[in-house]
């Protein structure tokens, strides 16, 4: 079973406790992680960029917007174990883009691709699909 928001609340208090050098006599090796710990909680408190399932076998399929804001246009779909740790990356569903000249980011707004995790056995996309936007006869007939 997953934890309810109250209980996320306050491991994200117990958190920030532990990071603001108050606590004495705790052995904190990275502040860092604790920091990032604390925004994922908090990412997956508000759960308004998260659609989960839960499976019969204890896992939950998941797909979640990515947490980068410069790559905000990109749908994970994963599985989950019970304790919240993915296990298995199913697809990545994003609008296409690329970088220019100067490497900034440029989205094609009017193409998307799906990356496929078709090996169970290997973290790397196995196949990728473009698709162009679909347009009505009347958008076609407009432009």
């Amino acid at each position: 079973m997953g934890y309810s928001k109250n209980e996320i609340k306050d491991a994200i208090e117990e958190l920030r406790y532990l990071i603001s050098g108050e606590c004495t006599g705790s052995a904190i090796d990275s502040k860092r992680e604790l920091e990032l710990a604390i925004d994922i909680l908090e990412e997956r408190l508000r759960g308004d960029n998260r659609i989960s399932i839960d499976l019969e076998n204890g896992f939950r399929l998941v797909a979640e917007q990515g947490a980068d804001p410069n790559y905000n246009r990109e749908m994970f779909i994963f599985v989950e174990q019970e304790n919240g740790a993915i296990c298995q990356d199913l697809a990545v569903v994003r609008n296409a883009y690329e970088y220019d000249d100067d490497h900034d980011l440029r989205w094609k707004d009017d193409v998307y691709e799906v990356l496929v995790y078709d090996d169970e056995n290997n973290e790397d996309y196995t196949d990728k699909f473009v698709i162009d936007r679909y347009r009505s006869p009347e958008e076609e007939g407009s432009a």
